[in-house]
C-alpha cells in the first residue's frame, strides 16, 4: 500500500483597522490548504490498494474596524476550509473537508457600520460517514449610534453521500443604533452520490 496523503495546512488570518479618516475598511480572506491523495501499489481507481487521504486544512478569518466620529466602518471576514480527497482504492479511507470560522466587528461613534462574516467548509470525500456542519453563532457584531448592518452566512460542506448542514444563529441586543438591519443565512451543502442526502440550512 502506498503512503498516506498529507493533510492540508490550517490557515488563520486577522486584520484590524483603526482609523480617524472618513471611513475604515478591513477585509480578511482565509483559505485552508487542500488535502493530498495517497500513494498506491496498484493501478488507479478500484484495482489499487490506497492508504488514507489527507484532510482539508481548517480556516479562521477575523476582521475588525474601529473608527471615530461620523466615519463609516466596513468589516468583512471570509473563511473557506480546504478540500478533502476522495479515495478510489480498494483500501484506505476518504478525508474530511476543512472547517471554517469567520468573525467580524465594526465600531463607529455615529457613522454607518457594516459587518459581514462568511464561512464555507471544505468539500469532504465520498465515503466518510458525513460531511461536517458549518456553524456561525453570533459571528458578527458592531457598535454605532448610526446605521448598523450585520450579515452572517454559513455554507455546509459538500459530500458524496451526506452533505453538511449550514447553521447560522444571531442574537442581538442593541439600544444605540438608530437603525438596525440583521441578515442570517444558512445554506446546506450539496450531495453528489447516487443516494446522496443534501445538507439543510
Amino acid at each position: 500500500t502506498g503512503g498516506a496523503g498529507g493533510n492540508g495546512g490550517a490557515a488563520i488570518g486577522s486584520v484590524t483597522t483603526r482609523s480617524g479618516a472618513t471611513s475604515g475598511v478591513a477585509e480578511a480572506r482565509v483559505a485552508g490548504g487542500n488535502g493530498a491523495g495517497p500513494g498506491t501499489n496498484g493501478e488507479p481507481w478500484l484495482s489499487g490498494n490506497y492508504a488514507n487521504t489527507g484532510n482539508g486544512g481548517d480556516a479562521t478569518s477575523v476582521a475588525n474596524v474601529y473608527v471615530t466620529g461620523a466615519a463609516s466602518a466596513e468589516a468583512s471576514a471570509y473563511a473557506t476550509g480546504g478540500n478533502g480527497v476522495e479515495n478510489y482504492g480498494a483500501s484506505g479511507s476518504d478525508s474530511r473537508g476543512g472547517r471554517a470560522i469567520a468573525r467580524g466587528y465594526g465600531q463607529s461613534d455615529t457613522g454607518a457600520v457594516t459587518v459581514l462574516a462568511v464561512a464555507t467548509n471544505g468539500v469532504a470525500g465520498r465515503f466518510p460517514p458525513a460531511a461536517g456542519s458549518t456553524e456561525l453563532i453570533n459571528a458578527v457584531s458592531g457598535s454605532t449610534s448610526g446605521t448598523l448592518t450585520l450579515t452572517q452566512r454559513a455554507q455546509g460542506a459538500a459530500h458524496g453521500y451526506s452533505a453538511g448542514d449550514g447553521i447560522s444563529s444571531l442574537t442581538l441586543s442593541d439600544n444605540r443604533a438608530s437603525r438596525l438591519s440583521a441578515t442570517v443565512e444558512a445554506i446546506g451543502g450539496a450531495a453528489s452520490g447516487e443516494h446522496g442526502v443534501s445538507g439543510s440550512g
